[in-house]
């Protein structure tokens, strides 16, 4: 029988052009503050959804954040009161906080715990800061599924596990939510904490991986991307494009 050679492919790109994927949008979410850039903003983290084959997930952020932008402008319309007030308002923290929610889905959906460990010990980050991310990447999938489990469970005993039926009943439903949640979450954490010392994440030696990740020509083409994105996003502001567009529609 002959000895076939095993490999053992990483994903693409790199975890590392992830992370900084994640801080670019993070600092533009921060800085930007026209509607239309924010929009085109969401509208390119969809493409990118739609490249790394999150489709479904690409096409309901990509309808919710037009939804959003196109509401928020019809409000601004309508007679100012406190409850247009309010709701604008809402609009505005949901729709610059849609990229993170956005990126955090590209990057829990496409980047491996493991990979996302030999990164980051590549790069001289010290396991102080490894550690506790590693486990906070893990917990959050985690958690996911227990909530899944919660609702199930409601369901079963005929509580308001809908969301219509939560909207009636809020009280009871954070009840019934958070109660069991957060008695699975310490369990959880204890049960991540024992997975994570038997893989001997807290080693002093040198760690090796079976996985070849690497830092090719091609992430640094994604990097640089990144950048010019950002570069664009961020001039565009400050050249008011938007604001010089609208003057030149206003005078045909």
């Amino acid at each position: 029988m002959e000895n076939q050679k095993i490999s053992f492919r990483a994903t693409r790109p790199d975890p590392r052009v992830f992370i900084f994927m994640s801080l670019t949008v993070c600092l533009l979410s921060f800085f930007l503050h026209n509607r239309e850039l924010l929009l085109g903003l969401s509208i390119l983290l969809a493409i990118v959804m739609a490249v790394l084959e999150l489709r479904k997930y690409a096409a309901v952020f990509a309808i919710v954040s037009i939804l959003g932008y196109l509401l928020e402008h019809a409000l601004m319309q309508l007679p100012t009161n406190g409850v247009v007030t309010a709701i604008s308002l809402l609009l505005a923290i949901a729709h610059r906080f849609l990229p993170l929610i956005m990126v955090g889905v590209i990057v829990l959906s496409r980047m491996r715990v493991n990979e996302m460990i030999v990164a980051l010990e590549r790069m001289r980050i010290p396991n102080l800061i490894i550690i506790p991310l590693a486990m906070a990447y893990r917990y959050v999938p985690t958690v996911r599924r227990e909530l899944v489990y919660i609702r199930e469970n409601m369901v079963m005993r005929g509580l308001h596990a809908t969301i219509f039926g939560m909207l009636r009943h809020p009280m009871e439903a954070m009840e019934h939510l958070l109660v069991p949640l957060l008695i699975r979450s310490s369990k959880v954490s204890e049960e991540l904490s024992a997975a994570a010392l038997s893989k001997g994440v807290d080693a002093n030696g040198k760690r090796t991986s079976a996985t070849d990740v690497r830092f090719r020509i091609m992430d640094a083409g994604y990097a640089l991307l990144c950048v010019l994105t950002a570069i664009l996003l961020l001039w565009l502001q400050d050249y008011d494009f938007t604001g010089r567009l609208s003057n030149i529609i206003g005078k045909e």
